[in-house]
């Protein structure tokens, strides 16, 4: 099961503001505190303040581990598994040691990293420019038995750092899907363009050609196989009368009637121009079939015209191991024997 760390990053965005604003808050109350100790000599109201921020932010981490362990990611998803475990273990280093500076620092180079892994110019402008908040971390740190909520400053650093993060980790996982996509959209349409034919939705030369050809190295000779050809009658003349458009709709509505016939043991493909061939496994019937198709053929009505069209057909019933252009070969013999005795017919050998 993949992981959505869009969804993921994107709630813990959440947490991140609002950590943000509970940060700054206890910034205030700790600056109140301190206020309140040295001008009217009252004991430290908000003692245990700054160690809220980093429990917080550890129970935080544990939820973020715990999500991250307990699911499997996909395969399309391993580079930014690493970029989000990678931000994981930055983050988890100014908490392990308490804040400590050296942390922040790794923050800001793992951010920079990313926006420049993912040419990501506006983020990249985001860290150099939140980088100066580095000073404010030195001078916290650096001055911490001075300024009583030293610690605060750093949380938020911590959590302005983390968020400008997440917010490449979600970008960068918009981007992985958007390019999955893509990828499947283009992968299926080559695909479909591989396998069928593109005005008739019959399947294509190359790929009748190369399953069956698969079919009659294994079937032809074992049990019954059958081939047929059909040619529309007259076509270049439908051409000549009504325009490619007009033969480009016969060809359509001649590729819908024969994809009814299509199924596990019968292949129908576009062999080129107006000729179609048909691949019939384990079936007794082949003539009626072709005989069905041509009598819906011949019912067709069109747009253009008052004219009904028909085709003819070859038709061998294979009884012997051969290959595919051999069987084809016949079958269009007796196509040629169709055409030359009338059209609008099928012509059977064996």
């Amino acid at each position: 099961m993949e992981i959505n760390y869009t969804k993921l990053s994107k709630a813990y965005l959440h947490i991140v503001r609002w950590y943000c604003a509970l940060g700054i808050g206890f910034s205030i109350l700790a600056f109140c505190d301190a206020l309140i100790t040295k001008l009217l000599c009252v004991p430290e109201i908000f003692r245990y303040s700054n160690l809220l921020l980093p429990g917080i932010c550890v129970i935080l981490l544990i939820l973020c581990m715990i999500r991250t362990t307990t699911k499997e990611p996909g395969a399309g998803a391993k580079e930014f598994e690493k970029l989000f475990n990678a931000f994981i273990f930055v983050w988890a280093l100014p908490i392990m040691f308490l804040w400590n500076f050296p942390g922040i620092q790794l923050l800001a180079v793992a951010g920079l990293f990313i926006a420049v892994l993912l040419d990501d110019k506006r983020s990249l402008l985001f860290f150099l420019l939140t980088g100066a908040l580095c000073a404010n971390g030195v001078l916290a740190f650096l001055t911490a038995s001075l300024i009583p909520f030293a610690t605060d400053i750093i949380a938020v650093m911590v959590m302005i750092f983390s968020y400008g993060l997440l917010r490449n980790i979600a970008r960068y996982q918009n981007k992985l899907k958007l390019s999955g996509k893509e990828a499947k959209e283009r992968s299926n349409f080559y695909k479909q363009e591989l396998h069928f034919d593109n005005l008739t939705g019959v399947y294509s030369r190359g790929w009748l050609m190369s399953n069956g050809s698969e079919k009659m190295k294994h079937i032809a000779g074992v049990r019954r196989l059958a081939v047929a050809m059909i040619d529309i009658d007259h076509f270049k003349s439908v051409n000549d009368t009504y325009g490619h458009d007009g033969g480009d709709e016969v060809l359509k509505r001649l590729g819908k009637i024969l994809k009814t016939v299509q199924s596990a043991n019968t292949i129908v493909g576009r062999y080129g121009g107006e000729e179609f061939t048909l691949i019939f496994d384990n079936q007794e019937n082949e003539k009626e079939i072709l005989e069905g198709l041509l009598s819906e053929f011949r019912k067709q009505s069109f747009d253009f015209t008052d004219e009904h069209f028909t085709f003819s057909g070859g038709l061998y019933i294979v009884n012997s191991p051969m290959t595919l252009d051999e069987a084809l070969k016949k079958a269009d013999e007796n196509l040629y024997y169709s055409k030359e005795h009338g059209r609008n017919q099928i012509t059977e050998s064996c």
